[in-house]
């Protein structure tokens, strides 16, 4: 999170944190030494609030961060066995998306019925400053 902080001169802090669900899922059921609070407990705490300089940090899961897929669309080398942690702001000046206006086209008649087909489609989401975002490769849970 630090480092994503650095790399814009302190103007982006990142506030939503992306992983694989079964490592979202390890690090909410492992619990830090002599207390009942888990380890995505204790992360909420760190980067939530005034004192942490950050606003309230948001996690979320993504199939797409396994290390299976990775594999799989060349991001990584085959055997990696590595999942990827996706740490960025989540806000409308980072992330864009192209969103194409719906295009009606010719209205067709079929089966005693008005068919009207349309065209629409949403682009991938762009970041507009790379250096506000980090990926972070851990092992993959056991």
């Amino acid at each position: 999170v630090a480092a994503g902080t650095d790399s814009t001169d302190e103007t982006e802090y990142p506030n939503h944190i992306e992983m694989a669900f079964r490592l979202w899922k390890q690090l909410a059921s492992k619990r830090l030494s002599g207390t009942a609070v888990s380890a995505i407990e204790h992360l909420r705490k760190l980067f939530s609030g005034e004192e942490s300089g950050f606003s309230r940090m948001t996690f979320g899961t993504s199939p797409e961060l396994k290390s299976e897929k990775l594999e799989r669309y060349g991001v990584h080398s085959a055997g990696t066995n590595k999942d990827r942690i996706a740490i960025y702001p989540r806000s409308g000046e980072i992330l864009d998306r192209h969103i194409e206006p719906t295009q009606v086209l010719e209205t067709e008649y079929r089966n005693a019925q008005y068919i009207v087909p349309m065209y629409s489609c949403i682009s991938g989401v762009r970041r507009k400053y790379p250096l506000a975002g980090r990926y972070v490769d851990v092992a993959k849970p056991a």
